[in-house]
């Protein structure tokens, strides 16, 4: 078992290892790539947050003498304070140390105290699902708790068993597994496969830049993946030096390719870009695609710019959603209730739906004597409705 200070330069048996450059950790502003070395900020209040399943976590630092402390608050719990230097400068020592944890997702939150905060990697259980991106929701109370038919039932929304990449580390356009194409490249050592590599190198073989004279908006970079997949995630990493002021990206498109032509799927805005920053992307997918691509329509120049690295991912369902069904005698009706008890009634499918006419039954009968006209009248169970918006007489 680790212990907090010991350097640890791989994953201990039984677990897995996540580097800094994952494109489930989400950083706050503030983050940047520390020539590839660990993620550092400057700025305090800063956070990285993701999700992790498993009863363990080790998070691991790059140890130097300027490094600060941080915080870490596991499934919105107190926060624990940490320290990045442990004797050595030195990659890959441990910061915190978590164990004895519920086997599910987690949300994890790491926090900048003071000085300079430093993330290297995580290593959690292989055995389990491993990170994934930050969702809060994996620890809030479902209160969807019924009574339908004399049968507790309470609803079990979908689970996603995290987000996983469709792109392998590309070594060419065309190896191990797929088809990289872009609009222009800047020369050789600037291809477009480079931003699929997974690698945080050097602007020079590292990245992948547009054309010397043809190289400003609007550009594009797709990858065939060869079969179909569902993408829901883009992330992309900026540039990783000063150049990233005017070679950011500002709004993109992401697009899939389906019967000959490319169809939008999302379009995006950002913020200004720090060097190194990766940010992820997400956008509502239903279909099943075999090539998707990136169309840049501005960045924060007017020339050629470069990026350093872009992943499609897919999310895995791990679960489907469904009613489960109690035996009342296992509900505590008061206690289950109130902590359980449906507070919001979106998850039922609702339609609206205009009802077939209803026959009225003639009443004239029960006219008096004085009276003149035909009276009808029907009943209506509006207890079978959740609510009538009109009627027509």
């Amino acid at each position: 078992m680790a212990t907090i200070g010991q350097q640890l330069t791989t994953a201990e048996n039984g677990y897995k290892r996540y580097l800094f450059t994952d494109s489930n950790f989400n950083y706050s502003n503030g983050w940047i790539n520390n020539s590839g070395s660990d993620m550092i900020s400057y700025t305090e209040g800063s956070t990285v947050r993701f999700n992790c399943f498993g009863t363990s976590l080790t998070v691991l630092v790059y140890s130097w003498s300027n490094r600060g402390n941080m915080s870490i608050s596991i499934d919105g719990q107190e926060p624990l304070a940490y320290k990045g230097y442990h004797s050595a400068n030195a990659n890959n020592y441990v910061g915190f140390v978590a164990t004895g944890l519920t086997d599910r997702w987690h949300t994890v939150i790491i926090t900048v105290l003071s000085s300079l905060g430093t993330l290297r990697a995580v290593d959690v259980q292989s055995n389990g699902l491993g990170i994934s991106t930050y969702d809060e929701s994996v620890v809030k109370k479902d209160r969807t708790l019924i009574l339908h038919n004399d049968k507790y039932k309470k609803w079990n929304p979908e689970v996603k068993g995290g987000y996983f990449s469709v792109v392998p580390a590309m070594t060419s356009a065309t190896t191990p597994t797929g088809i990289v194409e872009q609009s222009s490249i800047w020369g050789s050592g600037y291809e477009g496969f480079r931003a699929f590599d997974k690698k945080l190198n050097v602007h020079a073989n590292g990245a992948w830049h547009t054309g010397q004279t043809n190289g400003a908006v609007p550009q594009w970079i797709s990858y065939d993946i060869g079969k179909l997949k569902r993408v829901v995630r883009v992330a992309i990493t900026a540039r990783l030096d000063s150049y990233v002021t005017t070679q950011g990206v500002k709004n993109f498109i992401v697009q899939a390719y389906e019967n000959g032509t490319y169809v939008d799927l999302a379009e995006f805005n950002t913020i200004p870009w720090v060097a190194g920053e990766t940010r992820t992307f997400d956008f509502n997918n239903s279909k099943h695609y075999q090539k998707y691509r990136l169309y840049i329509k501005w960045t924060y120049g007017t020339s050629a710019f470069a990026i350093t690295e872009i992943d499609f991912l897919e999310s895995v369902i791990e679960l489907s959603a469904h009613w489960s069904a109690y035996d009342t005698e296992t509900i505590s009706t008061f206690h289950d209730f109130l902590e359980w008890g449906m507070e919001d009634r979106n998850i039922f499918e609702r339609k609206s739906s205009e009802l077939p006419p209803i026959p009225l039954i003639n009443i004239t009968q029960n006219i008096t004597s004085h009276e003149q006209g035909s009276a009808y009248s029907q009943s209506l169970n509006l207890s079978k409705y959740t609510s009538i918006q009109s009627l027509k007489i």
